[in-house]
This record gives C-alpha cells, structure tokens and sequence, in this order.
C-alpha cells in the first residue's frame, strides 16, 4: 500500500518530526532514531 504524506512538521522545542500520510496514518519520529505509528482510525474506536 502507497499513501501520500500530507504533512511533515518539525517540533522545535523537541525535536521531533511528526509525519500525517493519507487521512489516518501519523509517524513521530523521535531525535533518537526511535519511532512510533499511530493509526487514527484504530485510536477512534476506543
């Protein structure tokens, strides 16, 4: 699967890059190399 990335910002005060691909897919990425995904739609059913 291919989405297209619509935002890429990064934080200033943490250094982090937030990355928001499609409607419902983020990325941080963390100045360590570490990351995390989050899917939108998964967090909205809770």
């Amino acid at each position: 699967m291919h989405v297209s990335v619509n935002l890429a910002t990064l934080d200033e005060r943490t250094d982090d890059v937030y990355v928001l691909a499609g409607q419902e897919i983020e990325i941080i990425i963390y100045p360590d190399g570490n990351w995390i995904f989050i899917w939108a739609s998964l967090i909205s059913r809770q």
